[in-house]
């Protein structure tokens, strides 16, 4: 495969670029225009089933239209008496698609329904005590009948009659004015509701939607509204505006994260290869992985719900890997061409080249993708394998990342294995002369000595000298760094509220925090008990549940009782409501307990319960494909073993910097979940790559005859720049990243760079020449019958 591949390329070398240039300009178009299909950004949104099946999703299905129909407006700096006119324009603006409560029109409702509540007492009353006025009546006629009896019959009847009327009107009125003091008295205990939306810095509107399809009405006019009330705000909740401003904040740190990562990475890649012409390789192959990504992306809407998150998340994985793969090619390539001027006689510098230097080039081109070709492929397959574990857990956000992300890492491996190369061949002698930079003499003198690492002896090689010489106090200094740095996960803490995901200083954030502060009566629950059909809500036995400090009426959902619980607790996803939720689960076993600690509980419980499965499948790969590619029963458990370390000890740091809030970032109560699944795969993942990396260097040089201990050397010298490089480049791709907003991109950004460094130091420089030095020969030891089954399925070339 790798020679046809090599064969092709160079062959066809400007047909294979104009055919990822078609590819990048498809993929371009569907994700900016769509195809009058709708585009990435817009097709993009939040998954509504985070654990399909599970307690909270089913409450939440059944409150959803609920939840979408209704807008939350927290005003501050005013009055509603102050708004009288905006507020009048507000509900004429919406009377089509909605009616609007705030603190007038509610004040004013109340005093309607208890007039009309009064005056219904007053007319129960007139009718109870019907006999009473009637007695009135006679006992007037009676009274008067003296002065009756004198007058004429014509005379006598008008007066009778008008005595009754007033005596009915007199027994009336006292009857009535007690009615009235009663029922007034009566009125005077109930809270007026209008209280519930006042608070001392201002008031709240609730809007509700009779067609939540036209929420587009209702955020225009309340942002006419904002506009009109200035300088005091009107900031708006609902689930669709926290999910644009979700998506917003995707690109925005989209955006933010590729323009601080990008140049970082090619000055990095300037100095590591001494040229510009060398330095654009590996970034022109992350571009590409990015855009085609984007398109892929936008293709996976179609068949499923796909969550804002998973562009920034591909976007770092299609950048880490491509420049790493990147780096990989140019640099054996250009150990080619230096290896093969040397054997000609000439400076390896390119200073001077000879006659058939196209033929030159082509050599070097096929001999790098028969050798770091074949790594890279071993690589990504090995990324690949590692990643497919997520696809066994049940969240379909994890999965949707998981597909995305192997997806992604067959275009970066792709890329480099045919773009990278036609582009060279192409490019021809231009990348073998010196660099214009290398004119400069402080430029000149500046890069002396940082290019590739074509010899055998360097910093790398008495790196790995000086721990053969003392094997046992690396090894157990190593350890016990990576174990102290690993304490910190003890305490850790996952998370999935959504709400901390978007920025604290969005006005749909601020909008929430204020509703949840100002107005308990419209604060979200912190739990909800939804009934099972053919059951009848038992609010008394709710609010019997420890810990639980109010319920809510109890109200209806999809056809079912339902009942909201509060708790008084200053994190609505600590430990104290999900203790609440337990409680409420073990109380009410045929009830569906839901609300953001529930869905919190129920996604831990499923990427929990689906980590061994998908931890077993990861490690059997990895074991079986290294085996496969080093002959060695010992090498694939060693790389299992170490890699966990650096992995446990980064998760570790992280944990710790967002605990305490270092480094300029956000204190966090925890790390997000899907994060901390995420921040394990592809940790180990990057980690495996530098393992591919380097031990396919070493095997080169054990398979060509060297002592192990020399093999190690010659290894570590050859890729240790390599491995350092990449992870510098990488390290500066996700602190690029770690500059934008969203907390879920901060924590996967910080998580992976300290992997990333903590693998590409402690560990491949150190804890892995330590082990095999100890490990001497048997770092390639495997049982008869293994070795025959290598021989005959190895990978190797």
């Amino acid at each position: 495969m790798f020679t046809g591949t090599a064969r092709l390329v160079n062959r066809f070398p400007r047909s294979m670029i104009a055919a990822w240039t078609a590819v990048v300009a498809l993929a371009l178009v569907a994700a900016i225009w769509g195809f009058s299909a709708g585009n990435l950004f817009t097709r993009m949104a939040t998954t509504e089933s985070l654990v399909p099946g599970s307690q909270s999703d089913v409450v939440q299905l059944a409150g959803a239209s609920d939840a979408n129909a209704r807008i939350l407006v927290s005003v501050t700096g005013t009055t509603a008496q102050a708004t009288q006119t905006e507020l009048a324009k507000l509900r004429t603006d919406v009377a089509k698609v909605a009616t609007v409560n705030d603190p007038l029109s509610v004040a004013q409702t109340f005093a309607n329904e208890t007039a009309t509540q009064r005056e219904k007492a007053v007319r129960e009353a007139i009718t109870k005590h019907a006999d009473d006025i009637a007695w009135a009546q006679e006992r007037a006629v009676s009274q008067a009948g003296p002065q009756l009896d004198y007058l004429p019959e014509s005379q006598r009847a008008g007066l009778e009659k008008q005595i009754r009327a007033e005596a009915k009107a007199q027994a009336e009125k006292k009857i009535a004015d007690e009615a009235r003091k009663a029922a007034d008295a009566e009125i005077a205990k109930l809270k007026n509701p209008a209280r519930d939306f006042a608070s001392e810095g201002g008031f709240a509107v609730v809007i509700t939607m009779s067609e939540p399809s036209k929420e587009q009405t209702v955020t225009d006019a309340l942002a006419a509204f904002d506009a009109a009330i200035a300088p005091a705000h009107a900031r708006a909740v609902s689930p669709h505006l926290f999910e644009d401003a979700a998506l917003s904040q995707v690109t925005a740190d989209l955006v933010t994260g590729e323009t601080i990562g990008l140049p970082a990475a090619l000055i990095l890649l300037i100095i590591i290869f001494g040229g510009l012409l060398a330095a654009g390789l590996p970034l022109v192959t992350a571009i590409v992985s990015i855009l085609i990504g984007m398109g892929e992306v936008w293709g996976l809407t179609f068949a499923t719900t796909v969550d804002s998150y998973i562009l920034n998340v591909l976007s770092i994985i299609g950048l880490a890997l491509s420049i790493d793969y990147g780096l990989l090619m140019v640099s054996r390539y250009r150990e080619e061409i230096a290896r093969a001027l040397a054997q000609r006689g000439l400076p390896t510098d390119g200073s001077e080249r000879p006659s058939d230097v196209g033929v030159l080039v082509s050599q070097a081109v096929t001999a790098t993708i028969l050798s770091s070709g074949r790594t890279i492929a071993y690589s990504a397959l090995t990324i690949i394998v590692s990643i497919a574990g997520l696809l066994t857990m049940a969240p379909p956000m994890i999965k949707m990342i998981g597909a995305g992300a192997m997806l992604v890492t067959f275009v970066a491996v792709a890329s480099a294995l045919t773009l990278l190369p036609a582009i060279v061949v192409v490019l021809g002698e231009r990348l073998v002369k010196p660099s214009v930079l290398t004119r400069i003499p402080v430029v000149r003198r500046a890069l002396r000595g940082v290019g590739d690492q074509s010899e055998d002896h360097g910093v790398f090689s008495r790196i790995a000298a000086w721990v053969h010489a003392h094997p046992w106090p690396v090894l157990v200094g190593t350890v016990a760094v990576l174990a102290v740095a690993a304490l910190p996960i003890g305490s850790l803490q996952m998370r999935s509220s959504f709400i901390e995901n978007v920025p604290q200083s969005s006005a749909v954030v601020m909008g929430y925090d204020e509703i949840q502060a100002n107005y308990p009566a419209l604060r979200a629950p912190e739990a909800t008990v939804l009934f099972a059909k053919g059951t009848t809500a038992d609010p008394d036995a709710v609010a019997a549940v420890p810990g639980v400090s109010r319920i809510g009426e109890v109200r209806h959902m999809a056809g079912l009782d339902a009942v909201d619980v509060y708790v008084s607790a200053a994190d609505p996803v600590g430990r104290e409501v999900t203790d609440v939720v337990t409680s409420l689960r073990e109380a009410f076993p045929s009830a569906d307990v839901g609300g953001a600690a529930a869905m919190q509980a129920d996604f831990n419980h499923a990427v929990i319960s689906a980590a061994p499965l998908a931890i077993g499948i990861m490690a059997g790969s990895v074991l079986i494909l290294l085996f496969l590619m080093t002959g060695s029963f010992v090498a694939p458990i060693k790389a299992l073993i170490i890699n966990s370390f650096s992995l446990i000890a980064g998760m570790g740091i992280t944990t710790f910097l967002f605990e305490h809030g270092l480094l300029g970032l956000p204190v966090s109560h925890g790390l997000q979940t899907f994060v901390v699944a995420l921040a394990f795969a592809f940790g180990f993942g990057l980690a495996m790559d530098y393992e591919v990396f380097l031990l396919a260097r070493v095997k080169e040089f054990w398979d060509a005859g060297e002592s192990n201990d020399r093999a190690v050397e010659l290894g570590l010298q050859r890729s240790g720049r390599i491995i350092t490089s990449a992870a510098a480049i990488i390290i500066a791709v996700f602190v690029g990243f770690i500059f934008g907003d969203m907390l879920a991109i901060k924590q996967i950004g910080v998580a992976l760079a300290i992997i990333v460094f903590l693998d590409a130091t402690i560990v491949r420089m150190l804890l892995v020449p330590a082990f095999m030095t100890l490990m001497g020969r048997w770092n390639w030891w495997a049982p008869a019958w293994a070795q025959k089954f290598y021989e005959k399925f190895r990978l190797a070339g």
